[in-house]
């Protein structure tokens, strides 16, 4: 995937999560610049809109998993998955840093850890394929989907995809 590609589906995904939580548009500038620039000024942009103490927690948890997905490209693995747990504390809903998450677990061998993860996202978006995908590298065959409901549900992500 292309970083260009990589940053417009992490600008649409935050503007997601944000209308389909009814959250005021509190997008400031050091969020918006998580996507912007080097390894290090996107990982020091999210590092300050994490230590904004004026932000909704959702958009903290947000910024979490970006920062965790930069720590992913300079292969800092447990800094990544610090980050994506710290981002789950916040929001249990954090779809993304679950499957993030998984997939480290996954890559280090840490099967049970990673099931569980792929399994928690499969309960917010049942239809990601690939989560589903994930699940049938471990050895683990989904759950059945669920007759669909017509939310267009589904994370959609992927090992590089952005929150």
């Amino acid at each position: 995937m292309s970083i260009a590609r990589m940053r417009t589906l992490l600008l649409t995904l935050v503007i997601l999560a944000i209308t389909a939580r009814g959250l005021p548009a509190q997008i400031n500038a050091p969020l918006a610049a998580c996507a912007d620039g080097s390894l290090e000024a996107k990982i020091a942009a999210c590092t300050k809109a994490i230590e904004e103490k004026k932000l909704d927690p959702v958009i903290i948890s947000i910024a979490y998993t970006n920062r965790g997905r930069w720590y992913v490209e300079k292969k800092q693995v447990d800094k990544a998955i610090a980050d994506f747990s710290r981002a789950i504390a916040i929001d249990a809903r954090a779809a993304p840093a679950f499957f993030h998450r998984a997939q480290l677990h996954a890559a280090a061998g840490r099967k049970e850890q990673a099931i569980a993860d792929f399994k928690k996202v499969l309960e917010m978006s049942p239809g990601d394929a690939a989560t589903r995908e994930g699940l049938k590298k471990l050895g683990v065959e989904p759950p059945a989907l669920p007759t669909p409901s017509g939310d267009g549900g589904g994370y959609g992500g992927n090992p590089l995809g952005l929150y």
